[in-house]
């Protein structure tokens, strides 16, 4: 039995590139990893050299909400604990912090608050936040 036209759900169809491990998507409608502001999240694995990490998508949002989200979520983290570190990437609002031994990044593009959750160090959170950069960048033309 065909219900209709079944289309993807547009978000989790931005993460698809070589890297994503088939069947991690999950949804957070409210508190995605522990903050009471980070709703409407997408997420899902990423495989790269043998490591599974998770990159997440939230929105859309207005500029202004997405600014304040990331704002109030590096806030948390920094409160929580985590250090802020150096950004030399081609990510200009790209956030990296680390936070007990995981590396956390967030960054925007378009109405989209994204990032990398629980990396295993700077150099796999940047890899991984270049790859869903350009990823969804890509994605974002694509008509789905």
């Amino acid at each position: 039995i065909q219900l209709g036209n079944i289309k993807p759900i547009y978000e989790l169809a931005l993460f698809k590139n070589k890297y994503l491990k088939k069947g991690s998507e999950k949804y957070y409608l409210q508190n995605a990893f522990g903050f009471k502001g980070l709703s409407n999240v997408f997420s899902a694995q990423y495989k790269y050299n043998g490591s599974s990490t998770t990159v997440f998508i939230a929105g859309p949002f207005s500029i202004k909400k997405r600014n304040n989200l990331i704002k109030n979520y590096k806030n948390f983290l920094i409160k929580e604990g985590a250090k802020q570190e150096s950004n030399h990437t081609s990510i200009p609002d790209l956030t990296i912090l680390n936070y007990d031994r995981s590396i956390e990044t967030i960054f925007s593009i378009k109405q989209f608050a994204v990032g990398v959750h629980e990396a295993d160090d700077k150099k796999l959170g940047i890899k991984l936040s270049n790859i869903l950069n350009k990823t969804i960048k890509r994605n974002l033309t694509v008509k789905w």
